[in-house]
């Protein structure tokens, strides 16, 4: 062996072994001894191409091809650095060149198939992975990258499958792994791939790209709190990595830890200042933050990155809703549908608006709107029988439906009499909590909850029937009540109330979080009440709820209330009804019984702008926030008044 091919192989063992400097320094003693040396130049371009330098790789192989062009690993490396460097046409070309010296060259088939899918032209490159797995069924990247190419269209079994077979050949390869774990959640396989990735983890406790992947399997899972657990993990190895920062921020939103979640997407803009995903994010934390302002100012730095982005058009209109600029959300809302006019929920945030307005007719037609927003749980797909078109009803069988919440099926249950009054035979569909409540409802023969399966000619949305009747706010059937409390249960609680000349008021201070935060009022604000003599308290608080202060002396009965109906039931003998937005307010409305409604400043459209009084409810008092936040101003106003009531001044409603 002569001296240059004996210091080749030292280089090539430095090399292998991944002591690069070593290597380097060896392949140039042998150019400087031989300067047209052809495996010394090629793999020093390799070298160059390991460490970054692209263009120095593109040369060195180059030369080393013109020395000997009918080399096939001098082509297909040529086409690595070509690749690396964007340049994939050239790439390609190089890699083709390779196979045409060599067709059972098996990597130059998997390189072509790398550059294919670049490309996008995915069927192409799922031949060439075929092709070099039928020279090599053991080949790892291949079977990787098959997996890849097969997930991008759709075919996630066979994907899987590849992936599979990668791990099968070397159970260490954290791409496939990851790869793996991916298409699982993507296949809607959530919980096989936390599994398949932890173990990939007892192999490889600290590899990034599978603590990214069970990360992002955790969250598919619900599983949000171990998902955290996982981003921070991975953060702490790799501080940089925006993307975990970004999915960290939004699991902790998801979780509605908003002020974390604020300070983890800040977190991951100082990484990447211009990204707009992540600006569009940290607003719709700020806006759950309450910080409106600066919600809009982050969604106008957006803006002028993507003017034309109609969710964030959207979001904007939200923001500016949310701090009473209504005419401007609005015009924020019509921008997102120009945009885009098929923009289901800007169509519909449009109609809220609308409706806020008290512009019934525009706002109805936009909120139908509905129907096409994924995030309403809406049940009419679920009905077989033909939706009603509001022609003749007699001797026909309607079934109403509600929809959303349990406030807005109370609200809009009122329609049933009017219907009935057609002629129709009315079966009235709702959630079960409601089901003996709404049996009290004139008109209707049947309720039912759960079982979707009856017997009816037509179906009709509760929701939908303003529109069809053409409801104005002049015309809005506010006829109390329209429901009424079991007279038996009614006089079974009125057993427990105290019979003094105190004046009951039924109290409700929290609600959930979602669709409207901000409506719940810090149990500690509610101390003023508690001053108030001749005043006894009620609790009609159902679910999880942080406690009243003590000094309100509250009876609490929520325990043994197990339906709607039960709440109607001790309403009935209450002189009055103090709530927040919830189900509550409607309910008490319903029944006709004095209802004082706090709001939030930004309030849900159906409470309309500025009025004090409702033209839904006759016997509903509202009292607003005159600015976000603000409940003490509220908590003042609502006690002044008690206080009159308590002494015999002044009148409920």
């Amino acid at each position: 062996m002569s001296t240059l091919q004996q210091m080749l192989q030292t280089a090539q063992q430095h090399h292998q072994a991944g002591r690069l400097p070593q290597a380097e320094a060896i392949y140039r003693q042998i150019l400087a001894r031989q300067g047209q040396h052809p495996d010394a130049l090629h793999l020093l371009g390799v070298l160059a191409l390991q460490t970054g330098q692209l263009d120095t790789a593109q040369e060195l192989i180059g030369r080393a091809i013109s020395l000997q062009p009918s080399r096939p690993d001098f082509h297909c490396n040529l086409g690595l650095a070509l690749a690396a460097a964007g340049k994939t046409d050239q790439a390609m070309a190089a890699y083709q060149r390779a196979l045409s010296l060599r067709p059972d060259y098996p990597e130059a088939h998997n390189n072509l198939g790398v550059a294919l899918t670049s490309l996008r032209r995915f069927n192409e490159a799922i031949d060439a992975y075929r092709q070099a797995l039928a020279l090599r069924p053991s080949y790892p990247e291949a079977l990787n990258n098959l997996g890849s190419a097969l997930r991008e269209q759709g075919r996630d079994d066979q994907a899987i499958d590849a992936f599979r077979q990668a791990l099968a050949v070397q159970a260490d390869f954290a791409q496939a792994r990851g790869n793996l774990g991916n298409a699982l959640c993507q296949a809607n396989r959530p919980d096989e791939a936390v599994d398949v990735l932890q173990k990939g983890l007892e192999r490889s406790p600290q590899d990034p790209e599978i603590l990214y992947s069970l990360g992002n399997a955790l969250c598919a899972a619900k599983r949000l709190e171990q998902a955290i657990d996982v981003y921070r993990r991975l953060l702490v190895a790799q501080p940089q990595r925006v993307e975990a920062q970004n999915n960290l921020a939004n699991t902790l939103l998801a979780l509605g830890r908003v002020d974390e979640a604020v300070a983890a997407f800040q977190d991951a803009l100082a990484l990447r200042p211009d990204a707009p995903t992540i600006m569009y994010n940290l607003a719709n934390a700020l806006g759950r933050a309450g910080r409106h302002e600066q919600a809009i100012e982050m969604l106008r730095k957006t803006l002028a990155l993507h003017p034309d982005s109609a969710r964030v058009h959207n979001n904007l209109g939200r923001e500016l809703q949310d701090l009473g600029q209504v005419d401007d959300a609005i015009a924020a809302f019509s921008r997102a549908i120009a945009l885009q006019g098929d923009f289901a929920l800007a169509h519909c945030n449009r109609g809220m608006a609308l409706l806020l307005k008290g512009d019934y007719r525009q706002g109805w037609a936009e909120y139908e709107w509905r129907w096409k927003v994924n995030s309403f749980d809406l049940p009419a797909r679920a009905f077989p029988q033909q939706l009603w078109d509001g022609g003749d009803l007699r001797g026909r069988r309607i079934l109403l439906y509600a929809e959303q919440g349990f406030g807005d099926a109370i609200q809009f249950v009122r329609y049933a009499p009017l219907i009935a009054q057609r002629g129709a035979h009315l079966t009235l569909f709702c959630q079960p909590p409601l089901r003996r409540l709404f049996q009290s409802v004139r008109g209707v023969q049947d309720v039912v909850a759960g079982n979707r399966d009856v017997e009816v000619h037509v179906h009709y949305p509760l929701l939908s029937l303003p529109r069809l009747l053409d409801t104005t706010l002049e015309s809005i059937p506010a006829n109390v009540p329209y429901l009424h409390a079991d007279p038996q249960l009614a006089a079974q609680w009125r057993s427990r109330l105290p019979t003094d000349a105190r004046l009951k008021v039924g109290l409700v201070w929290h609600g959930r979080s979602l669709p409207e935060p901000g409506r719940s009022i810090p149990p500690d604000l509610l101390s003023p009440l508690a001053r108030i003599p001749n005043v006894s308290f009620f609790s009609l608080q159902t679910g999880d709820a942080p406690a009243p202060p003590a000094d309100l002396h509250m009876s609490d009965w929520s325990r043994q209330i197990t339906d709607f109906a039960d709440t109607a039931a001790l309403m009935e003998n209450l002189d009055l009804v103090i709530t927040i937005d919830t189900a509550a307010a409607h309910l008490a409305g319903a029944m006709g019984k004095p209802a004082w409604v706090l709001l939030k400043f930004a309030p849900d459209w159906r409470w309309l702008l500025e009025r004090t009084d409702s033209p839904w409810y006759p016997t509903m008092r509202l009292f607003r926030q005159p600015k976000a936040g603000d409940w003490e101003n509220v908590i003042e106003r609502t006690a002044n008044a008690l206080a009159q009531l308590a002494a015999g001044s002044a009148n409920p409603a």
